[in-house]
């Protein structure tokens, strides 16, 4: 009867691109087996030269019969059995003692070969167990790095990192943070990526995949996308546009507003850009902007230029006491409107950040330098409590406006890092 085992199937595992996957192969079932797993080791078996127990005769040669030996003839045959073993072992070679099995030892099993490095896992989630900052209210604090989105929790003491690709770019990144969900989208024709809450990340929506600069919109869950010659507003989720509102082909720059709009350069000054059409915020420079205030810099005929806060509901324009430049990276307004985090430029041409009173125009340096300074890496709390930034080491620290003291999260991001709020 053949026994000889079935032809092995080759085995399929899940592999769903972001983990890596194993696959672990089993001997075949055995005739009469259990189906584990086991290895069998075969060791061939020599002739033992056993002679089967009973009497010895001596056939005399004649039919009479067997006789038995005498007693004392037995003791002739010792030396005889010595002599012959003896040159056995000879031929043999030494012979090597033989241990009896410990019954107390445990099978050793050649161990299995893994990777140099496990993967990290896409979403990793640590708990600290007590708020961060004394924070109560829902608004959540979001970080991005090459290789990861971070979402800081910070009532909840929670933080989230959820691994990504890196973008197949060295040109600038939007970052956009929605009600359930994070966009990062290149300036370069690449693929971009979206993080839903908890999730891994995945491609972004048709609508939302190309190229250009993104911003947040006006709306929970929109984001403005460049297209062209104009800015359309798109949803998150689907990437269908809401809303068209046109730019100059040759306008070199587009940012946020700070209040879900986006202002830009042209000829006569600087532009806002809503769904409700185009404002001019200033013929000058936009040094900083904010939900509720721009601070621009404006100059008369002569060249005499000042500072100015405007009140972006009214439109008031009131001077602030304090001689500003603007040949460095904008700033941002706190949503209360008094306060703004700006940039000065040191001897040696770095720019450094500081804080300005818009009343007073008093000045205070903060405790913590940023790489690269720029209006991506500073982003303030809701409550204008707290201004967040990322350190030249890629730590997320937390400015007190009051003191300009930095206190670190314990949170680090692959330079340049990005920050962004979600609103609770």
């Amino acid at each position: 009867m053949d026994v000889s085992p079935p032809p092995a199937r080759p085995l399929r595992g899940p592999h769903d691109g972001l983990s890596w996957t194993h696959r672990i192969a089993r001997n075949h079932r055995a005739p009469g087996g259990t189906g584990r797993s086991r290895r069998v080791i075969r060791r061939s078996r020599g002739d033992t030269g056993a002679v089967e127990p009973g009497p010895e005769l001596l056939d005399s040669g004649r039919d009479r019969g067997r006789v038995p030996l005498p007693r004392w003839s037995r003791w002739l045959l010792v030396p005889l059995a010595v002599v012959l073993v003896a040159v056995g072992l000879g031929r043999a070679g030494p012979v090597e003692p033989v241990r009896a099995p410990d019954p107390t030892a445990l099978p050793t099993t050649r161990p299995t070969a893994l990777p140099s490095s496990a993967p990290a896992p896409p979403i990793a989630v640590t708990t600290l167990g007590h708020s961060l900052l004394g924070v109560t209210a829902g608004w959540e604090l979001f970080g991005r790095g090459a290789e990861e989105v971070v979402r800081i929790e910070l009532a909840r003491g929670r933080i989230t990192r959820t691994a990504v690709a890196p973008l197949l770019s060295g040109a600038p990144v939007s970052f956009v943070v929605g009600p359930d969900r994070a966009v990062v989208r290149s300036m370069d024709q690449v693929p971009g990526y979206v993080v839903p809450d908890g999730l891994p990340a995945r491609p972004l929506p048709a609508g939302l995949d190309g190229g250009g600069v993104a911003f947040p919109g006006p709306t929970p869950g929109t984001v403005w996308v460049e297209g062209a010659a104009t800015m359309v507003l798109r949803g998150m989720a689907d990437g269908r546009p809401r809303w068209y509102v046109p730019v100059p082909e040759s306008t070199p720059e587009i940012s946020a507003d700070g209040a879900g709009g986006i202002v830009f350069r042209a000829t006569g000054g600087v532009y806002a850009a809503t769904p409700a059409g185009l404002r001019r915020i200033t013929t000058g420079a936009l040094l900083a902007v904010g939900p509720s205030r721009w601070l621009t810099l404006d100059c008369d005929a002569t060249h005499r230029c000042r500072p100015y806060a405007i009140d972006r509901a009214t439109g008031a324009r009131r001077a602030v006491p304090a001689v500003l430049s603007a040949d460095v990276p904008r700033g941002l307004v706190a949503p209360n409107g008094r306060t703004a985090a700006l940039f000065r430029l040191r001897r040696d041409g770095t720019p450094v950040p500081y804080l300005l009173d818009l009343s007073t125009g008093a000045s205070l340096p903060v405790g913590v330098s940023i790489d690269p300074p720029s209006e991506d890496n500073l982003v303030w709390s809701p409550d204008s409590r707290w201004l967040f930034t990322t350190a030249d080491t890629g730590m997320v620290s937390a400015i007190d406006p009051a003191t300009g003291a930095a206190t670190e999260l314990g949170v680090a991001l692959t330079i340049p890092g990005q920050l962004a709020v979600r609103p609770g």
